[in-house]
């Protein structure tokens, strides 16, 4: 099974920040981490292994309520539950839907 990389660990939480600060959010404004999704495995006499999926898990949402309410729109953009704030699918899954929500997300306004 394919562990996750501090490469991709990195690439998905600079991701998580850029879409963040998209919807005028700070890095400290929640709490979003990576963990391995585990399973206990009968072949290993019911020890934790690995399923080869991540979970971006987004622990504490923010609490300023304007603040919340982006952030619930920008976790309905890249398909997490409001009510778990989980993300749970294979690396590169996880990163498809990030740049998809980056796609679509607003955009800093030019000065005129």
């Amino acid at each position: 099974m394919k562990d996750m990389n501090d490469n991709e660990a990195i690439a998905i939480m600079i991701k998580v920040n850029e879409l963040a600060s998209r919807y005028g959010m700070e890095p400290y404004d929640f709490v979003a981490v990576l963990k391995h999704e585990r399973f206990p495995n009968p072949a290993l006499g019911g020890a934790l292994d690995t399923t080869g999926r991540t979970i971006l898990a987004y622990e504490v949402p923010p609490s300023d309520p304007s603040k919340l309410e982006r952030f619930e729109l920008m976790m309905e953009t890249i398909g997490a539950s409001n009510d778990t704030g989980l993300l749970i699918a294979e690396d590169e899954k996880i990163i498809k839907a990030l740049n998809h929500a980056l796609e679509v997300a607003p955009r800093a306004r030019g000065r005129t």
